[in-house]
């Protein structure tokens, strides 16, 4: 009988890996573009991008309804998850975001080869509506950073965790490493 239970769960585990077990979770879209990937709600609308460097962008609803608005940056440049954490926020700092304000800061989330830090922040672009944001930079120790930014008036703290948990550097066809 045990010999059976055995085959059973060696079995299943045989099926889960080759069902692509590694997806994104249900109501969530994978997105890989130059070097980065992550996940993105599948309720939310693509914007395109910003500027030259947040070149994707989505809302949870289309035009100036959105109260939340995800900013991907693939292609930062060769920096660790720290100088890019400072780049982007130096950028935010003089002049881009009105009322910037640091809330938290955590750069030791790094996993294996990857380094991921984690900036909390609020900002006031209109007199009296103060807007949450996470900003999430990630490096290989050996390759290319990019960067996620979320903003809103009212985050959910469990999309926040998921997009922070689905933020990889991937290889791409110009680099030898391995995601």
């Amino acid at each position: 009988m045990r010999k059976y239970v055995a085959l059973a769960a060696a079995a299943a585990l045989l099926l889960t890996a080759c069902s692509g077990g590694d997806g994104p979770p249900e109501g969530w879209t994978r997105v890989e573009e130059s070097g980065m990937r992550f996940d993105v709600p599948d309720s939310w609308v693509d914007t395109g991008g910003l500027n030259e460097r947040w070149t994707m962008s989505w809302q949870d609803v289309e035009g100036d309804d959105a109260s939340i608005q995800l900013a991907a940056a693939p292609a930062l440049g060769h920096y660790t998850a720290l100088e890019a954490q400072g780049l982007l926020m130096a950028s935010a700092q003089i002049g881009g975001l009105p009322g910037y304000e640091v809330v938290e800061n955590r750069d030791d989330l790094g996993v294996s080869n990857r380094e991921l830090t984690r900036l909390d922040f609020t900002y006031e672009p209109e007199e009296g509506t103060v807007y949450d944001g996470v900003l999430l930079t990630a490096a290989r120790r050996d390759g290319q950073a990019v960067a996620l930014q979320v903003t809103g008036t009212d985050l959910d703290d469990a999309t926040v965790e998921h997009l922070q948990e689905s933020l990889a550097v991937v290889a791409t066809d110009e680099t030898a490493v391995d995601g």
